[in-house]
């Protein structure tokens, strides 16, 4: 059987001097181009992170031995939460510049819009993860976080059709992107075709809107993954009961507050 060895120099990467990019081809904002959505003052509201816990990191030394269990601001929530998905954006995120690999915690990566914008500013796509310059899929998704029943906190503040829900944003990269967002967008796929609706030309978000997906629960558990060398904790999430109509049409009229 013939081998076939990838070199870096099979990539192609557009040559841009590191000074040729352009403060406004590196996007921070989820919906570039709606300047006026940058103004709306729902933006300005702090959603808190819904966080898993692993071994190491900021959150590992805040809960110490908490391992696998989820955490919204001060709270512990289980190995299991309950949630309402209410917007998700996919996000390409550099992670390597002139063949040296960023360190999260050490830097910070410059975030795109879609491939292509970071295609334009001298990087690539590569999930093999030679190329010298390379972005990988991010995903942010806000969700409503749906307070356990032994959860008396005063955080979970919205109550709706017998829920009580706090606001909240993740984001997901690498193996941990596949197993939230595809789920997440499939479903809003899925019901743009039933219903016949024109989603050919948008991002995720788009679409995730145009269906209105927030329709059902879901449930976030945490899964413990192993290699050789290293474990730790991956989410995984699986959609439950359908939500009641109240909750539904107050999630409709009240999620853009909520976007990540």
């Amino acid at each position: 059987m013939t081998k076939i060895k990838i070199t870096r120099e099979e990539f192609k990467v557009p040559a841009v001097a590191e000074t040729a990019v352009s403060d406004t081809a590196v996007t921070v904002m989820d919906r570039p181009s709606e300047a006026d959505r940058y103004d709306d003052i729902t933006r300005d509201v702090v959603v808190p992170v819904l966080g898993l816990i692993n071994k190491v990191g900021k959150l590992a030394e805040k809960f110490e031995n908490r391992g696998g269990n989820f955490a919204l601001g001060d709270a512990l929530l289980g190995q299991s939460v309950a949630v309402i998905p209410v917007s998700i954006v996919k996000l390409v995120e550099e992670v390597a510049y002139q063949g040296r690999p960023l360190v999260y915690g050490e830097s910070v990566p410059k975030v795109f819009s879609s491939a292509m914008e970071a295609y334009s500013a001298g990087y690539v796509v590569d999930k093999t993860r030679l190329a010298p310059n390379r972005v990988e899929e991010i995903a942010k998704v806000g969700y409503l976080v749906i307070a356990p029943q032994d959860n008396s906190s005063s955080d979970f503040m919205l109550e709706v059709g017998g829920l009580r829900l706090q606001p909240a944003q993740c984001t997901y990269r690498r193996s941990a992107f596949a197993r939230i967002y595809y789920p997440l967008f499939n479903h809003a796929h899925g019901i743009c075709l039933g219903r016949g609706l024109e989603y050919r030309g948008l991002n995720a978000s788009r679409v995730f809107a145009l269906a209105e997906a927030w329709t059902h629960q879901w449930t976030l558990q945490s899964k413990l993954e192993k290699n050789a060398k290293n474990s730790w904790w991956e989410p995984r999430i699986s959609k439950g009961s359908i939500l009641s109509a109240e909750v539904q049409s107050w999630v409709a009229k009240n999620y853009g507050a909520f976007g990540t």
